[in-house]
């Protein structure tokens, strides 16, 4: 193993992963030879298609025998291997700190959602890939530019573990702030509990990274106390990211919590789907490992 002394990099896991790799679902672009299919032009690729001339082509690209036949100019598409670049975006607003049961040994969302995030970053490095993380809460707190190579590994490693939260959710600010700062096309890798002030708001700053053809994955982290509220007489129910409280009975709204919650899940996923990003949800009392294997191995079947 190449990186270690990590707290978030476990080589247990890592081997249990070592036959998994993160692949581009759709066109990348890269700088160097990597594993994925890209639709530049090269002086020694494969030819690969037509497709129409669009303002803004270069015109070195055109095809003047097509346009001589045909009276319209066309651009010779070609198949090359390129590498990828991903962006992790982790949100550490307070939310994400969520324990879950007091007394039971379990990470929070997190804690989950780092050794995910530094297992995926190995995989994406180790396949010669590259690896760029972004954190925030209200708004992007730091930013480490894709690169491949393990010592920016390393480097990724080391913000992952001096992670600190923040008391506010806005994904949608934090990555209208990124946005200028990927000057490339690139896969984007989100870890939420999606807990925003507006969906509406979030997703349509995605909309806007589709729009650039970027890809994106969102994994919506959950505590399996989310999903139901507890037993119990009576409880004080707080807002960790704001001064808000309310003492309530669980058996009397229990009910009307499950719908609800059930019916944010859905909307999340509903409007991940619709904005064209993929959508997986990871509960924090199933493994990392085997949650990641298989999510993998569900997108490399999709092709």
């Amino acid at each position: 193993m190449a990186t270690s002394g990590f707290r978030y990099l476990d080589p247990e896991a890592l081997q249990g992963l070592r036959n998994l790799r993160l692949a581009a679902r759709r066109i990348v672009e890269g700088s160097f030879a990597g594993s994925h299919r890209s639709r530049l032009r090269g002086s020694s690729v494969e030819f690969a298609d037509y497709r129409e001339y669009t303002p803004g082509d270069d015109l070195r690209r055109l095809d003047w025998k097509a346009l001589a036949r045909m009276g319209r100019p066309y651009l010779r598409t070609y198949d090359e291997e390129t590498n990828l670049r991903c962006i992790f975006i982790l949100d550490k607003s307070t939310s994400m700190d969520f324990p879950g049961t007091p007394g039971e040994r379990r990470w929070s969302k997190l804690e989950y959602a780092r050794y995910l995030m530094a297992a995926t970053a190995y995989l994406v490095t180790q396949s010669r890939d590259q690896a760029g993380l972004a954190v925030g809460a209200g708004a992007l707190d730091r930013y480490i530019e894709a690169r491949a190579g393990f010592n920016h590994l390393d480097l990724i490693l080391h913000a992952i573990e001096d992670i600190r939260t923040e008391p506010k959710t806005n994904l949608a600010a934090m990555l209208t702030d990124l946005f200028p700062r990927l000057r490339r096309r690139a896969m984007l890798v989100i870890f939420s509990d999606f807990l925003e002030p507006s969906s509406e708001e979030l997703f349509q700053a995605l909309r806007i990274y589709r729009h650039r053809n970027f890809e994106a994955i969102l994994f919506h982290v959950i505590d399996p106390v989310e999903r139901e509220l507890p037993d119990g007489s009576a409880y004080r129910f707080v807002d960790p990211e704001g001064p808000g409280a309310v003492d309530a009975h669980p058996a009397e709204i229990r009910l009307a919590y499950r719908e609800r919650f059930a019916r944010f899940l859905e909307d999340t996923r509903r409007q991940a789907l619709a904005s064209g990003c993929d959508y997986e949800r990871l509960d924090t009392d199933v493994p990392y490992p085997d949650a990641l294997r298989r999510f993998l191995r569900f997108r490399e079947s999709l092709g």
